[in-house]
C-alpha cells in the first residue's frame, strides 16, 4: 500500500509539473479588451452649402442680417457681415438662423427642389464654415444620424435652417437636391 501510494504521488507530481510547464500564461490588456468591446463611431463629414443671405431671428424679438462667416463654437457666437460691416452674435440670443437663397437683402422663397431633411444634436463643434464668400461649410455629423447618406452621394445639401440649444449643440434643416 505504501509503495501503491508513493507511486501515485509520484505520478500527480509528475503530471501537474508537466502541466504547468506547458501551460502559457495569459494576459489580457483592459484597454485592448474595452476597444473590442466598444465599436469606433466615426463622424461622417458632409459638404454644405450655406446660401449668401442669413436671416436671425432673436430672442424677445428683432431680426438681423447678412452672410453667416463665422460660427465661433468656443466663444459661443456667430459673426455676420453685410458689405463692410461685421457684427456678432451671441448664440444664446439667438432662435434660429434661416437662410435665403437671393443675396440682395430680400428674403425671399425657396426655388430648390429636393427632400427636406433634419440632422438634430450636432455638435457645435462639428458645423464649419470653409469658404462663407463661395457658401463652402462642413458638418461632421455622427454615426446614425443620417442612413441615407450613402445612398445620396451625388447630392447637393443646402442647409435651409440652424437652431441652437443650451447645451451646445445644433440642428440643422438642409434641403437635399440630386
Amino acid at each position: 500500500m505504501k509503495i501503491f501510494l508513493k507511486g501515485l504521488i509520484v505520478v500527480f507530481l509528475a503530471s501537474t509539473t508537466g502541466l504547468a510547464s506547458s501551460a502559457k500564461e495569459v494576459t489580457v490588456n483592459q484597454n485592448e479588451l474595452a476597444q473590442g468591446q466598444i465599436k469606433q463611431v466615426k463622424a461622417q463629414v458632409v459638404s454644405v452649402l450655406l446660401p449668401p443671405l442669413a436671416q436671425i431671428t432673436l430672442k424677445g424679438g428683432g431680426f438681423k442680417s447678412g452672410r453667416l462667416t463665422v460660427i465661433d463654437s468656443q466663444k459661443q457666437k456667430l459673426i455676420i457681415t453685410r458689405g463692410k460691416a461685421s457684427m456678432s452674435i451671441p448664440i444664446a440670443r439667438i432662435e434660429k438662423v434661416q437662410f435665403f437663397p437671393d443675396g440682395n437683402g430680400k428674403p425671399e422663397p425657396w426655388v430648390i427642389k429636393g427632400e427636406r431633411r433634419i440632422w438634430s444634436n450636432i455638435p457645435l463643434g462639428n458645423l464649419i464654415i470653409r469658404d462663407a464668400e463661395k457658401g463652402k461649410a462642413e458638418v461632421s455629423l455622427p454615426s446614425g444620424v443620417d442612413s441615407r447618406l450613402s445612398k445620396d452621394r451625388a447630392a447637393v445639401y443646402v442647409i435651409e435652417e440652424l437652431s441652437f440649444a443650451t447645451d451646445n449643440k445644433v440642428t440643422v434643416g438642409v434641403i437635399v437636391a440630386s
